[in-house]
């Protein structure tokens, strides 16, 4: 249960729709799909899946295109999902009675058929069928069809042996070659590109590019407090293009509402509390790069947590006072600890990251910085660094001595051909150390990257490592925080 908890796409609710239309699919497959409490392959792939696009019989009476080949075809299905992949698509065939497991072509036709002229013909007209239902099908309809024209045409006018595929026998037997190792690299195709599982619940409304972190903090009466900062880029506030049926009548005038909804359950992935707050943008054309970053926290009581947090968009029209939801964005933080609220242990808090206006100095990034929840980062932008440092002990004479060891360690792709060719990495690290003292045992810290020389490339992976070392005790804690560079087109 722990397991589908983690699997619900709408968190902020009791129930878990992922989980529904799991028991659904399964009650469906094994009253369509079984037989003596056995799945057939059918119903596996419904399980997986759910309901296909296209479920239509090869060579069957009473399809699209033509009617039964032969009165010895297997039964068959062949299901297709273009929603999902080109790839997805199985043919079915029963080979024992009421079972149908996956199979190919060649399976479709009893074993013991000969490889003449009426095998030739009934391929032809399988694979015509299959090509009008999935394109890979098309190039071995096309030579199939273009040999038994000949085979026709010969049998009519006498043209005598074809002079390059050579008899009918052996053509068969080579198409039939052909086409099964079609089938197979088909489905090696669909095994890499098809996912396990795909839910139609994740779908109800477009998705929301919601950037965020989290940080973790130690209150004075040593609890944690669980902070998650979040924004998201304004462009798409004001892009209504795919906000459902109707909300176009919302162009002329609308604000947005934000529902945020952070779930935090236990470590059994129960539910434990939920916190919602709500965020209005009167106006969102007047938004200019992102919106200002929100925060919402919690207080965590457990050793091991998890947290889901749900964003709805709220299209509100001015004129009417209506609300539709237009999108939807959940992310999740599994497996979180509580920071150590042992007083004689050294502790130190997440690291969040902050933007810092050009030109600002390490000692108003406090006053300046603004929580910064996005991954990617523009090399022009001036990024700073908070923490807080917990347990620091004092010296004989009341002084606490602690050293802040901070790594920037930058992992940098070379775009070259022989780079690219090989994967050839540029990789640097800069360590910087300070030494500071002080009276209390818990102190806020901040740091400033120097952009211009800590981010040289187009694209970097980033990895800022802070260690605080006690020099009272030796006690040695880090925490680190990641980000990917990429070059403002400034500067390029």
């Amino acid at each position: 249960m722990g397991w589908w908890r983690t699997q619900d796409p709408v968190p902020s609710t009791r129930q878990n729709e992922r989980l529904f239309e799991h028991l659904r699919r399964v009650a469906y497959a094994r009253a369509n799909y079984s037989q003596d409490g056995r799945l057939d392959d059918r119903g596996k792939v419904y399980i997986r899946l759910g309901q296909p696009h296209r479920d239509v019989s090869i060579g069957m009476p009473n399809q699209e295109t033509v009617s039964r080949v032969s009165t010895r075809l297997r039964r068959n299905e062949f299901w297709t999902y273009p929603h999902i992949d080109q790839k997805a698509y199985y043919l079915f065939v029963e080979k024992d009675p009421e079972v149908f497991d996956l199979g190919g072509v060649t399976d479709l036709f009893p074993p013991d058929m000969m490889p003449g002229r009426k095998y030739l013909y009934e391929m032809e007209t399988v694979l015509r069928e299959l090509a009008t239902f999935h394109g890979d099908y098309g190039l071995p309809s096309a030579d199939v069809f273009d040999r038994a024209s000949w085979s026709r045409d010969n049998q009519q006018y006498g043209l005598g042996p074809d002079p390059i595929d050579g008899p009918v026998r052996g053509f068969v037997r080579k198409i039939e070659d052909r086409i099964e190792s079609v089938d197979q690299q088909n489905a090696e195709r669909r095994r890499r590109r098809v996912p396990q599982v795909y839910s139609e619940t994740s779908n109800e409304y477009p998705n929301l590019a919601v950037a965020s972190r989290v940080s973790r903090y130690l209150t004075r009466e040593g609890h944690t407090r669980l902070e998650m900062y979040w924004s998201v880029p304004a462009d798409l506030l004001r892009n209504t293009d795919d906000m459902g049926a109707g909300a176009g009548r919302y162009n002329d005038g609308y604000d947005v509402t934000f529902l945020t909804t952070l779930l935090r359950r236990g470590e059994n992935h129960g539910r434990q509390q939920t916190k919602s707050t709500k965020h209005r943008i009167d106006d969102p054309f007047s938004l200019r790069g992102v919106l200002p970053p929100q925060s919402i926290s919690t207080i965590i009581r457990d050793s091991l947590f998890h947290v889901n947090c749900q964003w709805d968009q709220y299209i509100v029209s001015e004129a009417t006072g209506d609300r539709t939801i237009a999108r939807r964005h959940v992310t999740r933080y599994d497996t979180l600890t509580a920071l150590d609220d042992d007083p004689a242990t050294l502790e130190i808090s997440d690291l969040k990251l902050l933007s810092v206006p050009e030109g600002r100095s390490a000692t108003r990034i406090a006053t300046v910085g603004i929580p910064y929840p996005f991954s990617r980062v523009d090399t022009s932008q001036t990024l700073g660094i908070k923490f807080e440092i917990y347990h620091l002990q004092s010296d004989v004479d009341g002084r606490t001595r602690y050293t802040v060891d901070y790594t920037v360690h930058r992992q940098e792709t070379e775009k070259g051909f022989f780079a690219t060719l090989f994967g050839r990495e540029d990789e640097k690290e800069t360590t910087v150390t300070t030494t500071h003292q002080g009276q209390d045992g818990r102190t806020t810290e901040y740091i400033l990257l120097d952009s211009k020389n800590l981010f040289e490339k187009e694209s970097s992976t980033v990895t800022v490592t802070v260690k605080i070392t006690d020099e009272v005790t030796g006690q040695v804690v880090a925490r680190s925080v990641s980000f990917q560079t990429v070059a403002s087109i400034a500067q390029k």
